[in-house]
């Protein structure tokens, strides 16, 4: 089984902006604007419990499968090896995630009540891997692959069904949170201030990273390799934006340094990563290209980590 990573979502910058230090509020004739505050807040918070999720799932994803090759060696080449797994799947902060995530505030009703739904089944298909999860590594300790192995690989596959229903609802919810972000957010760059225009080129740049990835994953699952002139443009134009942003840094010392990771990821990880996709369209080579595109996501991944982690750390 290929495990084909997901992208994690970045946080919403307006709530953050405005109330991140519970010192400015936008008012309007006396009154307090407080819905669309809200509104962030709530969808900022399924981003930060989809992302924590996402980083478990995928753990055990991989361990699942290093424990199903374990299977294998022991089936078919070492009756005398012994297979390894331990249930590590553990979802930090669960009882925070489900009372933000199953109590929305600022959104229309119904966008309230499809977003509870979404969370409460995501949390029944986590709280059903976790199960799972531990009975296989009950399954392991006890060696019971040495009398029964079709019983290791039925858990297994059980394991496999939930995560790429977990799979199916994360996408499903960030798909979501992103379009309600894009009615809710209404944050916008103050050039005056070297953080705000920081935070918008970071923005710039993982838009533009986004849609690299989704070219390569296009390229990958339709072997379209004409598409390489696209590709090249793509990295071509993220190329010159990076180095434009780089110049435009006016922040203090202690916020550069909390830049730095995501700049830092870009140019050594994510950008070089595309240039070897080039090499790889241009060879029409879809193994390198699968590795390449799995690589893409994890790179775009670091990043908006840095980028949350320096909203956060900015209290915007």
């Amino acid at each position: 089984m290929q495990n084909v990573k997901h992208k994690l979502l970045s946080l919403g910058a307006f709530f953050l902006l405005l109330t991140g230090c519970n010192s400015i509020t936008q008012s309007i004739d006396g009154w307090t604007d407080s819905l669309e505050i809200s509104a962030v807040e709530s969808l900022n918070s399924y981003i930060d419990f989809t992302n924590a999720a996402l980083d478990a799932v995928e753990y055990l994803d991989e361990n699942v499968q290093y424990t199903e090759s374990d299977l294998v060696y022991f089936e078919d080449y070492d009756d005398a090896y012994e297979v390894y797994f331990t249930c590590s799947f553990n979802l930090y902060d669960r009882e925070k995630f489900y009372e933000d995530t199953t109590n929305p505030q600022g959104l229309e009703e119904s966008e309230a009540e499809d977003l509870k739904a979404q969370s409460i089944a995501i949390f029944a298909i986590l709280d059903t891997i976790d199960t799972q999860c531990k009975e296989l590594h009950k399954y392991v300790a006890a060696q019971e692959y040495k009398i029964d192995l079709e019983k290791g690989y039925a858990h297994i596959q059980n394991l496999y069904t939930e995560i790429d229903k977990y799979y199916d609802a994360h996408d499903a919810l960030g798909e979501k949170v992103e379009t309600l972000l894009e009615k809710y957010e209404t944050w916008t760059v103050d050039y005056s201030d070297p953080t705000s225009v920081a935070i918008d080129n970071m923005r710039k740049d993982l838009k533009q990273a986004d849609s690299v990835v989704d070219l390569l994953a296009d390229i990958y699952e339709t072997s379209d390799y004409a598409r390489r002139a696209e590709l090249q443009s793509l990295y071509d134009a993220l190329s010159t934006q990076v180095s434009s942003h780089s110049g435009e840094n006016l922040l203090a010392a202690d916020e550069v340094d909390l830049i730095t990771p995501f700049y830092e990821s870009m140019d050594l990880n994510f950008l070089p990563n595309v240039s070897a996709a080039l090499i790889a369209t241009n060879a029409q080579d879809s193994e390198a290209l699968y590795s390449i595109y799995q690589n893409s996501l994890t790179y775009y991944n670091e990043m908006t980590e840095h980028y949350n982690h320096f909203l956060d750390s900015m209290g915007r």
